[in-house]
This record gives C-alpha cells, sequence and structure tokens, in this order.
C-alpha cells in the first residue's frame, strides 16, 4: 500500500492474505472494518475464500476505483464469484470503512498510532482531534 488515500481492494486483499499467512484467520472478524465479514458461525476460512472470489471477479479498474460498482456490477461479480449481490455490497460497505480507517491512520502521528495500537489511544474524529 502506497498511501492511505490509494487503499484499494487489491491491498484489502493482500492484508487478507497476510492474515490467513499467519494462520490468524479465526481472529479476522475482531479486526477494525471487518465484522460483517464473516458472519457468526461462518468458517473463517471459507469466508476469506468468498471474498479473495469477489475481488478476483471484479476488472482492474472496479479493484481501483470500487465506488463505480453499481447494481448491475455487483450482480456479474456475484455471477462470477458464486456470491449474492448483497454479499458483494457487504464486502464494498466494509472495504469502505477499512479504507476510511487506514485514512485516519495515516492522518495520525507515529505516536498516536503507536498509542492506538498499544490500548491507550483513540481514533482522531472528523475534525482530526
Amino acid at each position: 500500500m502506497a498511501v492511505a488515500q490509494d487503499f484499494t481492494l487489491n491491498d484489502f486483499r493482500r492484508q487478507l492474505d497476510q492474515v490467513q499467512r499467519a494462520g490468524l484467520q479465526d481472529q479476522i472478524g475482531r479486526l477494525p472494518g471487518t465484522s460483517e465479514l464473516v458472519a457468526g458461525r461462518e468458517d473463517p476460512e471459507a469466508a476469506l475464500d468468498g471474498i479473495r472470489r469477489m475481488i478476483d471477479a471484479m476488472t482492474d479498474a472496479e479493484r481501483r476505483d470500487p465506488d463505480r460498482i453499481e447494481a448491475d456490477r455487483r450482480a456479474r461479480i456475484a455471477a462470477d464469484s458464486g456470491t449474492r449481490p448483497d454479499q458483494v455490497e457487504t464486502l464494498l460497505a466494509q472495504f469502505r470503512q477499512v479504507r476510511e480507517l487506514m485514512r485516519q491512520m495515516a492522518r495520525m502521528s507515529l505516536w498516536q498510532r503507536l498509542k492506538l495500537v498499544t490500548g491507550f489511544g483513540k481514533l482522531p474524529g472528523p475534525d482530526g482531534t
């Protein structure tokens, strides 16, 4: 990921792959912005596979700019990935939350990020404070 402003679905997929390689897929629902990606009793591995299939079913342009994905594109992505359009919409909504979190963290100082990671800090509000 070059800059948080440019955070794309390709970056998101790479992060999910890193979570899986680290053996932390059971924790995926606890990561910020990912709580709805894994349903309560759903197998985390199956959930990650579904997310990957949805992202892989998108064009390069859609992965770079997911805001361009409207109903007809969601239907195509769902059909190509073996999922439902509402699942694609859930993925996109969760991605937008993660993208905003990344943008907020990019605006934070190193000290603020360290405090956040250790549990002693909080994300800044919309006004940056």
